[in-house]
C-alpha cells in the first residue's frame, strides 16, 4: 500500500511538470508577435493550467491524508494481529492445562470409584455379620427370658403348693391344739388315776408334733426367702433384658441412620462425579471445589455425631456393667461389635473425606 501511494505521488508530480512545460505562456521571444486569437487561446490554456494545478494540489493533499490513514490502519492491524497471536497462544496453553487437569481428575475419580466399591463391599459384609451376631444374641436372650419365665412360673406353683401345705399344717396345728387342750384336761383327770403313763405318752406326742410344726415353719420361711430371691432375680433379669432390647433397638436405629447417611454421601459423591465429568471451564471447577468442601463439612458433622453417640453408648454400657453380674460377658461382646462397626464406618468416612479433599 505504501508503494502504491508513492507511485500516485510520482505520477501527480510528472503530470504537473508536463503541464508546466506544455502549457507555459512564455516560450521564446517570438511570442510577442502573436495575434489576439492566439492570446485568447493562451489565456484559456493558462486558466486550464491553473485549474489543473489547483486540482493537483488538492489530489496531493488528499493523497497525503490517505497515506497517513493507511499507515495508521496498517499499524493498528499489526497491533491487532500481535494481540490475536498472544491471545491465541494464551488460550491454547490454558486449554492444554485444563485438558491435563481434566485427565488427572478422571484418573483420580476412577481410582476413587474402585476404592469406594471395595470399601462398600467390605462394609456391607461387616454389617451383615454384625446383624447376624446381634440377631443371634437376641435369640439367645429371648430363650433365656423364656427359661426365666418358666422358672418364675414354677416358683409360683411351688409357692402355691407350699402355701397349701402351710394351710394344711395350720389346720393340723389347730387340731393338735384342741387335742392338747383335751389332753391337758385328760391329764388332770389321769393324774389321779392309774393312766398316768398314757398321759406321758400323749405329752411326748405333743412335743413331737410341736417340733414338726417348728420344722415346717422354718422350711416355709426358707421357701419364702428363696421365692423372694428368685422373684428379685427374675425382675432384675427382666430389667436387664428390657435394657438390652432397648440398646439393641437403639443400635439398629443408629445403624440404619448411618446407612442412610452413607447413602446420602454416596448420592452427593455421584452428583459431584457427574459434575466433574461435565467440566469444560474453570468456573465449573471452582463450583465443584466449593461443593466438595461443603460435602467434607457435612461428613465432619456426621463424624462428630457418631463420636457423641459412641461416647453415650459407652457410658450406658459402663453403667450396665456395674448392674449386670452373669450377663457382663455378653454385653461386652455386643459393645465390642458395635464399637468395631462404628470405628470401621468412621475410618470409611475419613477415607472418603480425604479422597474428596484430594
Amino acid at each position: 500500500m505504501m508503494a502504491e501511494d508513492e507511485n500516485i505521488g510520482t505520477n501527480a508530480s510528472s503530470a504537473s511538470d508536463s503541464i508546466s512545460l506544455n502549457d507555459s505562456p512564455v516560450q521564446d521571444d517570438n511570442s510577442c508577435g502573436l495575434s489576439e486569437g492566439n492570446l485568447s487561446k493562451i489565456s484559456a490554456l493558462y486558466e486550464k493550467y491553473s485549474i489543473q494545478c489547483a486540482e493537483i494540489e488538492r489530489l496531493e493533499k488528499q493523497n497525503s491524508e490517505y497515506r497517513d490513514q493507511l499507515l495508521k490502519t496498517i499499524h493498528e492491524r499489526e497491533i491487532a494481529e500481535e494481540s490475536f497471536r498472544a491471545c491465541k497462544s494464551e488460550k491454547s496453553s490454558k486449554f492444554d492445562e485444563l485438558e491435563r487437569k481434566l485427565l488427572e481428575y478422571e484418573y483420580q475419580l476412577k481410582a476413587w470409584k474402585d476404592r469406594s466399591a471395595a470399601q462398600e463391599a467390605h462394609h456391607t459384609k461387616i454389617l451383615s455379620d454384625t446383624m447376624a451376631k446381634l440377631n443371634n444374641a437376641i435369640a439367645q436372650l429371648s430363650k433365656k427370658c423364656e427359661v426365666a419365665e418358666k422358672e418364675k412360673n414354677d416358683a409360683v406353683v411351688r409357692y402355691a403348693t407350699r402355701e397349701a401345705e402351710v394351710m394344711h399344717l395350720k389346720s393340723a396345728l389347730e387340731k393338735i391344739e384342741s387335742e392338747k387342750a383335751s389332753l391337758i384336761m385328760e391329764k388332770d383327770a389321769l393324774i389321779q388315776s392309774t393312766k398316768y403313763q398314757r398321759l406321758q405318752d400323749y405329752k411326748q406326742s405333743i412335743e413331737t408334733a410341736q417340733k414338726d410344726l417348728e420344722s415346717e415353719k422354718q422350711m416355709r420361711a426358707q421357701q419364702d426367702e428363696t421365692l423372694a430371691i428368685t422373684t428379685k432375680r427374675f425382675e432384675a433379669l427382666q430389667t436387664v433384658v428390657a435394657e438390652l432390647r432397648s440398646m439393641l433397638e437403639q443400635s439398629q436405629k443408629q445403624l440404619a441412620k448411618q446407612t442412610e447417611e452413607k447413602l446420602t454421601i454416596k448420592s452427593e459423591h455421584e452428583k459431584l462425579l457427574q459434575q466433574v465429568d461435565n467440566l469444560t471451564t474453570s468456573t465449573k471447577l471452582i463450583e465443584v471445589e466449593a461443593e466438595l468442601r461443603r460435602t467434607k463439612e457435612r461428613a465432619d458433622e456426621a463424624h462428630k455425631k457418631l463420636e457423641y453417640i459412641n461416647v453415650m453408648t459407652t457410658a450406658e454400657i459402663a453403667s450396665l456393667r456395674e448392674e449386670l453380674n452373669v450377663k457382663i460377658t455378653k454385653v461386652q461382646e455386643l459393645s465390642r461389635l458395635l464399637d468395631e462397626t462404628r470405628n470401621e464406618k468412621e475410618v470409611l468416612k475419613k477415607k472418603n473425606a480425604s479422597n474428596i479433599k484430594a
